[in-house]
């Protein structure tokens, strides 16, 4: 199972940044034109990229695993104690 991390959108110390490189960042908002002009992977990258498999297997990763834990019964709690 794969876990999300939450985003920020103001700075919080600690996570191995600093003040000045959270503010150095600059990374704005995609516009609807540039949206619109997005193309899909397999038109921007190289073949190779796709050919030894490495994409497919990552998409595919979490879904390998639900459908092995789908395949076990359940555990329940022991209710002898």
């Amino acid at each position: 199972m794969t876990t999300r991390t939450r985003k920020s959108k103001t700075f919080e110390p600690g996570h191995g940044y600093t003040k000045e490189e959270w503010d150095a960042v600059d990374f704005p908002e995609l516009t609807d034109e540039e949206l619109t002009n997005m193309r899909p992977a397999r038109d921007v990258l190289p073949p190779e990229f796709f050919s030894y498999g490495g994409a497919s297997q990552i998409a595919w990763a979490p879904l390998a695993g639900a459908s092995e834990k789908a395949s076990h019964p359940p555990v329940g709690r022991r209710r002898d104690r």
